[in-house]
């Protein structure tokens, strides 16, 4: 006698998140449908904050400071301590309860960020743009806390 194959019965909670998660996939969609302008945006964004940040003195990466094309992996290093700093200063906000104060960090991280990736020579327009939109796609259908139960 040959067994059925057992149907796995899904959590409601699991049915319901899978079905938002293909809402939010529709409107990353919807996103990328535009984003033409707002990759013209990312760009812009990300030369504007190099642009500051090169007048206001700061050592902003360059395309040779990626690990492959030269051995200065040590600024690179630093460029990411100090995005990790901008997080340390947005939780010190959090617990000060400084919402105004907080957002403004969190403004800081993103800045770093894009002059980073900017000063590396990634295409913000492109290949950057859809990362983020690639990466939207998979965060939306991952497994609920990524699978952990924390």
């Amino acid at each position: 006698m040959q067994e059925e194959p057992k149907t796995e019965v899904m959590n409601p909670r699991e049915v319901a998140r899978l079905q938002k998660a293909e809402t939010l996939l529709e409107q990353v969609q919807e996103f990328a449908d535009t984003t033409e302008d707002g990759a013209i945006k990312l760009i812009c964004l990300g030369t504007l904050v190099r642009a500051i940040n090169i007048n206001n003195g700061f050592d902003v990466a360059e395309p040779r400071d990626w690990p492959s094309t030269g051995p200065n992996c040590e600024k690179l290093g630093l460029k990411i301590a100090l995005m990790h700093e901008e997080l340390s200063e947005a939780l010190t906000e959090v617990r000060k309860g400084t919402r105004e104060a907080f957002l403004e960090e969190l403004a800081d991280v993103v800045f770093r960020a894009f002059d980073t990736a900017c000063g590396l020579d990634f295409n913000l327009n492109g290949r950057f743009a859809g990362i983020i939109l690639d990466k939207l796609r998979k965060n939306a259908l991952r497994p609920y806390k990524h699978g952990k139960r924390c």
